[in-house]
């Protein structure tokens, strides 16, 4: 059974899963400007029958739906402003990242509630779904390699360094002082947007994570009731259904 195809290309990384049935198979992640330099290697030796392509990188999205065409046979289904969706949308959606919008979609269809869904990417996106199902935006914000790099590229003396969360504030040397300030900055920011949420509406939201350090992060933010890393190709797969009518995408 070839199944379909679900790609997210984000600003780092491209994650790849086919989808059979209702069952998710993560096979695939890589650097996405390697994938913009040869984008039928990452979709080397896959056979699909359709495919669905959600870009937040403009440059990347062309090359990416020739080549899933050229191994489904068919243009794929790439996430838009015009994607139909299963949630009420109070965001201008010229401007809505297709990363965002699966994530929310993912999200919505797992859980119930008051949801706030925190994407750890290189940008960090918090997403708002109420409990009608609107999607109601969110903060954007660095991310925490993000930062370090532009700490490190952008002063005369601090060093560039990896991102490793560190708890406390009493610090030994610059590394853990940065260190130390980028997760303060991510899970400070995150926690002030809940808390203004929850002040704004008078609800109570859950906070899921997702993205490349949600894992990470998770362990020292105790808002965070759930991880789930393959949550925006869910949401990916939610839109498939509802915008590519036929048995690909029953």
């Amino acid at each position: 059974m070839p199944g379909t195809i679900l790609l997210i290309a984000g600003n780092t990384n491209c994650r790849l899963a086919l989808v059979r049935g209702r069952t998710l198979h993560p096979v695939r992640l890589a650097r996405t400007d390697r994938v913009i330099e040869n984008p039928a290697r990452l979709l080397s030796g896959l056979r699909a029958e359709d495919a669905a392509l959600a870009s937040v990188v403009p440059r990347a999205t062309r090359p990416l739906a020739r080549a899933l065409k050229a191994v489904t046979a068919r243009a794929p289904f790439v996430v838009s402003a015009r994607a139909r969706t299963g949630l009420r949308v109070r965001y201008d959606r010229r401007t809505l990242g297709a990363d965002r919008l699966c994530v929310a979609e993912g999200a919505a269809e797992r859980w119930t509630g008051d949801l706030a869904v925190a994407d750890f990417g290189t940008a960090v996106t918090l997403n708002f779904v109420d409990r009608e199902r609107c999607f109601r935006g969110g903060p954007i914000l660095p991310g925490p390699a993000l930062m370090l790099s532009a700490l490190g590229r952008g002063t005369a003396a601090l060093p560039v360094v990896r991102f490793r969360p560190r708890v406390g504030v009493f610090t030994r040397e610059t590394g853990e002082a940065l260190a130390a300030g980028a997760l303060a900055a991510v899970a400070g920011g995150v926690e002030r947007a809940l808390i203004r949420a929850e002040a704004e509406t008078g609800r109570r939201w859950r906070l899921i994570g997702t993205g490349g350090t949600a894992g990470l992060l998770s362990r020292h933010m105790p808002r965070m009731e759930a991880v789930d890393s393959l949550l925006g190709l869910r949401g990916l797969g939610r839109l498939f259904r509802l915008n590519r009518p036929g048995p690909s995408a029953r």
